[in-house]
Parts: structure tokens; sequence; C-alpha cells
């Protein structure tokens, strides 16, 4: 495996209770709209209703919100967020389309055909690595927060356009992270720091969304597998954040999926657990939940994640390295004619640098490290075939090939 340096290097001094902000500017800056429904070229209002918590939802039935979204779901809950959400969606102006705030009725005369606006949570994950400072424990808190901006037909509860949207928050701390902690964490993750927090993203997204005019060809990541070596290391590190199998695809998925909309500018369709089903829950209270259909998707995505690994690398007086290893195979095709257009496995390494004054290593933050850096990777492989990368950490034999065909079939799904 090649000796890959990127920015998950562990710093020689680490300012105690100081706040760092680390955002995935590929995602906060994914504001390209999933195109899913066409029929509704000629609506021009776009509806943000608060009541029954309407403007706020989670990915998922509402019987698992707290187990999925425990910090998220006590965040969300306070009257400062929600009135930080609707300060925020009357200030985003729109150029695309007419927002209306809390107007929509079901005796409204548009009624059948209007679009809702809602901001959902899928993905909620902490990881917490130690470090040894100067005789000193020092504690990274990692939080990281994924949504979709979703657009539905109100009448059909069908979702016409989807745009991811994530944020990351890292603290560190002279203790281990207390529930206290972590939710203040995920507060200032969610809406509580300025310009950098989930709802901003949210705004940005609505300031520059463009609704479907037509009929375009859709991709979707249907099938997440983790194998069961895979699940061993996840098992192992606890720190990674990923509590059982079914929070791991939904993260996996995730990471995947803004990549790809981030950097090659290709539009997904929201994963869901059971995604082959068409369905994807929404929770915004007790009282207010739905399936949401997705039509079926021309292109499909499996990921399988591999299994992860570490081997040494380089060593001096001041300490060592390692090299943290994340493998995934994705495969690509149209299951209506059975066509097959990316089949392989990819492999990708970070260099993590160990000071000799620290006691304990949590791999698990570095396995993380690296499943992103394969999916940004890949992700511009489809931008640019040749790519020097992608064609490094795969042993197919056609894999300019593949890359060429995926690329053209993905281009028809771009609005």
């Amino acid at each position: 495996m090649p000796a890959l340096k990127d920015n998950t290097r562990i710093p020689r001094k680490i300012h105690l209770q100081n706040r760092a902000r680390h955002t995935f500017k590929l995602v906060m800056f994914s504001i390209l709209g999933l195109s899913l429904f066409s029929s509704l070229a000629h609506a021009s209002d776009v509806y943000f209703v608060t009541q029954n918590d309407g403007g706020f939802g989670f990915s998922g039935k509402y019987d698992q919100i707290k187990k999925l979204y425990p910090l998220a779901y006590i965040a969300s809950s306070s009257s400062a967020f929600k009135k930080d959400l609707l300060n925020h969606v009357m200030n985003s102006q729109p150029t695309a389309f007419n927002l209306k705030i809390n107007k929509l009725s079901n005796h409204d005369k548009t009624y059948g055909r209007s679009i809702v606006l809602a901001m959902v949570l899928d993905g909620e994950t902490e990881s917490i690595e130690k470090y040894k400072v100067n005789a000193s424990n020092v504690y990274k808190m990692d939080i990281q927060l994924h949504a979709e901006t979703i657009f539905f037909d109100y009448a059909r509860k069908t979702i016409i356009a989807s745009v991811p949207i994530s944020e990351q928050y890292i603290d560190t701390l002279d203790h281990y992270p207390t529930s206290a902690d972590a939710e203040e964490g995920v507060r200032q993750a969610l809406y509580l720091d300025p310009g950098n927090n989930l709802v901003s993203r949210f705004a940005d997204s609505i300031h520059t969304e463009v609704l479907p005019k037509g009929i375009v060809k859709f991709v979707k990541v249907t099938k997440v597998k983790v194998s069961s070596r895979a699940m061993t290391s996840i098992s192992n590190h606890p720190e990674m954040g990923w509590l059982d199998k079914d929070i791991a695809k939904k993260d996996v998925a995730n990471q995947f999926s803004s990549a790809v909309e981030g950097i090659a500018k290709i539009p997904l369709e929201p994963y869901t657990i059971g995604s082959s089903t068409g369905k994807m829950a929404v929770a915004f209270s007790e009282d207010s939940a739905y399936n949401f259909t997705l039509p079926k998707p021309s292109y499909e995505i499996h990921l399988t994640l591999l299994g992860f690994k570490n081997v040494p690398y380089k060593s001096n007086p001041s300490g060592y390295s390692q090299i943290y290893g994340a493998f995934v195979h994705v495969k690509m095709l149209d299951s209506l004619v059975n066509k097959i257009y990316m089949n392989a496995t990819f492999k990708n390494g970070v260099v993590k640098l160990i000071p000799k004054t620290q006691v304990t290593v949590a791999a698990g933050p570095a396995y993380l490290a690296a499943l992103r850096g394969l999916f940004m990777k890949f992700a511009t492989g489809l931008d640019n075939p040749h790519y020097k990368w992608i064609h490094s950490a795969t042993t197919a034999d056609n894999i300019q090939q593949m890359l060429v065909n995926t690329q053209k079939a993905l281009e028809s799904c771009k609005i």
C-alpha cells in the first residue's frame, strides 16, 4: 500500500479546551440537487412548515430516533435551535423559487401540487481518541453530523430533490469527554457556531438549489455490506462511533454519496436502511412521521466494506508512524438490463504520526480518515478517469474502461 500523507497527522501540540472547526469542504459546499421527479416544473412556491416540528426531522422510524441520534435529538429539542433554524430559512433568499413560511394547509388550492422543504438528519457519529501531551492525558472528541435538504411533494409524500450537507466538530479536552461535553459539541455543530454549522449549510443549499424541470435519471447507493473482518475492527474500536452494523452502513453510504456529489458533481438519492423498498422513513415528531416514496434508481451502487488494516511505516527518535488502510468493493450497475459499469476493489492508506510521548493509540479515527479519503479519491477518478491514484489503488485490469463507462452513464444523472 502506498504511503499517503494527509491531514490525519496528530499535532505535536494540543491546546486544551481549544475548539477547532474542521469541515468537509466537498460536502458543505455541495449544493447540487438530486432530481427524482419531473411533473413539478410549473411549481414556483416552496413551503417551509414548522407546525409539529415539520421543518426538521430524522431519517428512520420515530422509535429509533433516540438510539440513532441520541445527541442531536436532545439538541434539536431546544427552542433556541428551532428559532435559529427558522431565522436561517427566512434569510436564505432562494433564487429559483418563492419560499413561503407556514402558509400551507389541506385546504390550500395548490395543495395537490405543493412542494415542502425540510432538513432531515440522517447521520450522527462521535469518536474519541486519547493523547499524551507533556505527561498529561488529552482527549480528542470528533463529532460528525450528516443531513439532507429535501424537497417533497406534500400530497404524495414523494421526494423530488435532495441536497447532502455535513458538519464535523473537533474538541480537545483534558478529561475524558462527558455526556455534557458531547451534547455541547453537537449543539455547536448543529447550530451554535456562527457560519460553521449544519443549519448554515441548510440555508446555503436553499439559496442555490434549482428544482428539476424535466425527466432525468438518478443513481443511488442501494446496498451496503460490512464484512465480518470489518465488523471485528469496528467492534474492537468503539472510538469510531459506529455502535452497530446499521449505523456503520449508513455512515459508509453517506460518506460515499457526499464525496461523489461534492467532487464529481453527480447527485445521489439518499441512502436508507432497507432502501430496496423504495421508501424513506422520516419522523418529524411522534405525531408527524411519513414513509416518503423514492423512485427506483436508474443506476444502483453496491458498497462492501471489506476491512481495515494498519502496518508500520517509519521510525525515528521522536516517534514512529503507521499506515492505516481501508478496503472497499464498489459495484455500479443498471439492474433493469443487468449491465455492470463498475466492479472493483479499492484500497487507501493514510499516515498517522505517533510521538513517543503518546501512550495509547486509537486506530479508529485513522481508519475513518482512510475510508473518507478513499471515497474522495474515487470520486476524483469519476471526474477524471486518468487520475493516477485510482489506477494504483485497484488490481482490476480494465479499470480505465470501467471509469469511462461509469462516467458516461452518470452524466445522464446531472440536472
